[in-house]
């Protein structure tokens, strides 16, 4: 029986123009807990701005030992999941809604061939107890080149229906169509006399079926009408390319750099695209109905899959985490795409989708939570599409998108929309230290995001600084607790089990708190004053 405490370990740490995130994974007697994930965000002053994050109360377990014999998977179960035999079984704990424990083995394989990657859980008894393909689904010597791309699509731009003359024909040329392509230059590498559509961080390249040979050429142009192949091609390449370059433009280099491999004729051949995440995140995009990499919706969605993905790794799992970032990559779209046109900006995958080959979805309805919410994270990510325009219209494009940006780093496994709603408001705070705070708060509370009240009280509203948070946390130094003015407080801390093992009362305008008032892990600061109360978050590790 295993009877030890808890503590965390650091998973990943990354950087913003603005802060910096550090990702904390909660073990219990060295095995790792199933999206036990804490985050937090430190500025550039060294002042924590927030802890958030599932954290499981450990004091209670009593968990049965696993075999300790590596166990491999059995050949039934290999053949089915296209995983070698020979693949061996990591322990990890999941923990039910009733905070009870269970040791699992969890089998983990990345596919050489199409780069896809596949995790599955079993218990002691080797039954399925959950799986993910960690696919995030929609349904040399730089050379400047020309090309043709729609821009974001057909329908866009002729500011037109998907009707008539306005349909797929199944990728055939037509006169009204090869009216909407764009002339566009753009930097591919050349070598050995030959242009090829990549980068030091993109890559076009067939990973699977339909087996498409990936456009070349000889001389410094990419002028494809769609009925080639290689219009896809250099479609997807240019609005990745494009997209990425306005993202470093807002300072989020970090966001950028990574290598990625675009497939444009994949899925095999499903009316789907996905990415993959996995030690070299691809994507591919289908061409059932309309082809995926004719439109730019699809496109940027599927790339700010990536970009979420590089923020926060391994944090896309649970309903609401998976509509959040559906819900991301449907605003993206729509702010791309806006910088082209407004016209129907809100029907995302305005040309792939909202035809008979399938809905599309909406980025400008008034779905509400928590009644919109439901199974179906796709339906539900329209709740947070919309929010997100909501304050793209109150507040601007390039406003949103960098709180937004800047709200990626702040995911972790299992978040809900109120958890990613206060996110937002945070990120509002070390960006523009409350200047459209109030705003995004009204359009956040409107969508019935602040159902689920955070512990967390934005310093732009209580005027209380946190002090030192970084040295408190990591080098054992004294957190400093600055209030507006010389008054009378009361100071208590608890433990993550609501335990009292600490209170002070005085009267001064700086409270200083040793790290001996505190237990290791995750603790909880109440301060108390005739002006505020006010709840703080900490971790000591």
């Amino acid at each position: 029986m295993i009877q030890d405490g808890s503590n965390v370990v650091l998973q990943n740490h990354t950087s913003s123009p603005f802060a910096d995130y550090y990702s904390f994974i909660q073990q219990y007697n060295g095995i790792l807990i199933q999206d036990a994930t804490i985050k937090i965000c430190i500025d550039k002053n060294g002042i924590q701005k927030f802890i958030t994050g599932n954290y499981f109360t450990t004091s209670s377990w009593e968990i049965s030992g696993l075999n300790n014999n590596a166990i491999k998977l059995n050949i039934a179960l290999a053949e089915y999941y296209n995983i070698p035999i020979e693949t061996r079984a990591d322990k990890k704990i999941i923990v039910s809604e009733t905070n009870i424990p269970q040791l699992v083995y969890a089998f983990d394989y990345l596919n050489p061939r199409d780069k896809s990657r596949t995790t599955i859980i079993l218990n002691e008894d080797l039954e399925i107890l959950s799986e993910n393909d960690h696919r995030s689904y929609f349904s040399a010597v730089d050379s400047t080149v020309t090309g043709k791309i729609f821009k974001p699509d057909p329908l866009t731009s002729a500011e037109t229906n998907y009707a008539g003359a306005y349909r797929d024909f199944n990728d055939a040329d037509t006169a009204v169509l090869t009216a909407q392509l764009f002339d566009v230059t753009f930097k591919v590498q050349f070598e050995n006399d030959t242009f090829f559509l990549r980068t030091d961080s993109v890559i076009i390249k067939d990973l699977n079926a339909p087996s498409t040979p990936v456009v070349t050429s000889l001389t410094p142009d990419f002028n494809f009408t769609r009925s080639a192949s290689g219009f896809e091609d250099v479609n997807a390449f240019y609005h990745i390319i494009n997209f990425s370059n306005y993202i470093l433009s807002l300072g989020y280099v970090n966001l950028q750099n990574f290598y990625i491999e675009i497939d444009p004729h994949g899925a095999s051949g499903a009316d789907q695209s996905f990415y993959v995440s996995a030690a070299i995140p691809t994507i591919q995009f289908g061409e059932g109905g309309v082809d995926d990499a004719e439109d730019a919706d699809a496109i940027v969605h599927e790339f700010t899959h990536a970009i979420s993905d590089k923020a926060s790794p391994e944090s896309n799992s649970g309903l609401e985490r998976r509509a959040l970032d559906e819900g991301y990559g449907d605003y993206f779209a729509a702010s791309y795409s806006r910088m082209f046109s407004d016209y129907h900006w809100n029907l995302i995958f305005s040309w792939d989708g909202h035809n008979e080959f399938w809905n599309g979805r909406n980025a400008n309805t008034n779905k509400h939570y928590p009644e919109d919410n439901s199974a179906d994270y796709y339906g539900s990510s329209e709740i947070w599409s919309g929010a997100l325009m909501d304050i793209f219209d109150a507040i601007g494009k390039e406003n949103t998108d960098k709180i937004v940006l800047e709200s990626l780093y702040g995911s972790f496994p299992n978040m809900t929309m109120p958890d990613a709603a206060q996110m937002i408001l945070s990120s509002e705070e070390t960006l523009f230290g409350g200047l459209y705070y109030s705003v995004i708060y009204d359009i956040l509370d409107l969508r019935g995001l602040f159902t689920l009240v955070p512990i967390d009280v934005s310093n732009a509203l209580s005027e209380i600084q946190f002090i030192n948070s970084d040295g408190f946390t990591f080098r054992d130094e004294a957190l400093i607790i600055k209030l507006p003015l010389v008054e009378q407080y009361t100071l208590e801390i608890f433990d993550i089990e609501g335990k009292l093992i600490h209170i002070a009362t005085g009267n001064s305008e700086v409270i200083s708190i040793l790290p001996s008032s505190m237990q290791k892990g995750i603790n909880i600061i109440r301060i108390t004053t005739a002006q505020t109360k006010i709840s703080y978050k900490i971790e000591k590790l």
